[in-house]
């Protein structure tokens, strides 16, 4: 294309391809993240100095952050991405769907902010059970509860609003019905400066783990032709009704009537949730991406969250296999393994071992069984670290019902930060509740604690 490029890298990247391959290459800090890749001001001093005339901001680190995108702005660097205010306007869930309100784009049904516990019980009310308090900001599925009943909703809606007001500064909640079962499409759009606008088609994205994509299908097989046309209309008409331009994607919800929904960013699909819309249970549709992965049609990618950690896995579906399945030799593939530190221990005690004169040799055929039959486990955290069965996320849940997700995260950053293992992680977490429940009060768990806040390092 002709188009000279300019590379930028922390320490620990020097050696990298990208820097080898770019025209320039520029060290833009330490091995940090905070340090390097999210260094605002070393990025634009790179950029000005080199001539650079745009920034293409790959995805995760700053590609979503507004005032990186107003700085680029004002240094006349085009950013390769929405403008400032675009990020701005739609990072308000709540103003997002005033304004696809106002487009005639169909939203969920519910209500706006709500300003205290009393007024949202009257919402609540008149939107019914099950419903879902979301999060005015954010993402990644935090700030967000569903409520099955008047008697959780206060408990809940308490949790939500602290849980957002943790995460992103911002503890303003709305309310929308609860709509179940659903799909997940997302509309694909083209969009340039003049007001043209083409609509690529959809992508289905409804396999999601921990609010995290696995599965991305298209065409949708949930759509006919004209369920199809209707939600490109609307697409477009919520693109138009921002002046949006660059690529982009507009988010559905679709129910089993054919009705879709205009939906902000931070609604997620679960793979329980597609469970409950199966005739497979959890575990069979987790064998199953595991099967296509292990033949070729199923790629892992390592995401990456705002802050720069790694976060979640994203699965990306082919139609023809990636590699040649392993069938006659052992598969090379690195295997989707747990630690067998974090395997709980045998299931007999060494009392039990004792009275009986046995030791793991001698143990019964049954024994053995029990002993190596273990419940399916499923990994769970900011770091996919934590690791539970279904039935031990049944007893968290109940044993904390307010704040269980933030004692996973408690427990998934502390493993990731310190190097420590647990060989039970529900065990753990119990432990960890009876210390704090014996001391003074301490400060609750804050994932402001480990963002990365501008002029600081993490």
């Amino acid at each position: 294309m002709g188009i000279s490029t300019v590379a930028i890298y922390s320490e620990a990247d020097k050696d990298s391809l990208h820097v080898q391959l770019a025209d320039e290459s520029y060290c833009v800090g330490g091995n940090r993240v905070a340090d390097s890749y999210l260094n605002m001001p070393a990025i634009l001093t790179v950029a000005v100095e080199s001539g650079a005339q745009a920034i293409h901001p790959g995805y995760g680190l700053l590609s979503e952050n507004a005032k990186f995108v107003s700085l680029c702005e004002q240094c006349n660097i085009n950013f390769i991405g929405p403008s400032s205010e675009m990020i701005k306007l739609l990072g308000d869930k709540d103003n997002a769907r005033k304004t696809m309100r106002a487009a005639g784009v169909p939203v969920t049904p519910g209500c706006d902010i709500v300003e205290s516990v009393e007024q949202a019980k009257e919402e609540a009310e008149k939107i019914g059970f099950p419903l879902l308090i979301k999060a005015r900001s954010g993402g990644g599925g935090k700030g967000i509860r569903r409520v099955d009943s008047i008697e959780q909703f206060e408990e809940a809606f308490l949790s939500a609003s602290s849980e957002a007001q943790s995460a992103f500064g911002d503890g303003a909640c709305y309310i929308e019905k609860f709509i179940h079962p659903v799909k997940h499409i997302e509309m694909q759009l083209l969009c340039d400066k003049y007001g043209n606008i083409v609509c690529l088609g959809e992508r289905e994205c409804s396999v999601q783990r921990k609010n995290q994509k696995m599965i991305e299908e298209s065409p949708s097989p949930a759509l006919d032709e004209k369920t199809r046309k209707e939600m490109m209309i609307a697409a477009v008409k919520a693109a138009k009704a921002v002046n949006y331009v660059n690529a982009g994607t507009v988010e559905f919800l679709l129910d089993m009537d054919n009705n879709f929904y205009f939906m902000p960013d931070t609604w997620h699909y679960s793979v329980r949730g597609l469970a409950a819309i199966s005739l497979e249970g959890v575990d069979g549709i987790l064998t199953a991406l595991k099967e296509l992965e292990t033949h070729g049609y199923l790629e892992r990618r390592q995401l990456r969250q705002p802050n720069g950690r790694l976060g979640q896995t994203e699965y990306v579906i082919f139609e023809k296999p990636r590699s040649q399945p392993c069938m006659d030799s052992p598969c090379t593939e690195k295997p989707d393994t747990v630690s067998p530190n974090t395997v709980p221990p045998d299931t007999i005690t060494p009392a039990q071992r004792s009275k009986e004169g046995s030791s793991k040799e001698q143990l019964s055929t049954d024994e053995k069984e029990k002993t190596v039959s273990q419940p399916s486990r499923h990994r769970y955290g900011m770091y996919q670290n934590v690791l539970f069965s279904d039935e031990e996320v049944q007893k968290l849940q109940a044993e904390f019902p307010a704040d269980y997700q933030s004692r996973i995260e408690r427990l998934s950053e502390y493993m990731a930060s310190s190097g420590r293992r647990y060989k039970n992680h529900l065990a753990t977490i119990r432990s960890w509740a009876r210390r704090d429940s014996k001391q003074s009060k301490l400060p609750a768990y804050s994932h402001d604690n480990y963002q990365y806040k501008e002029g600081e390092s993490l």
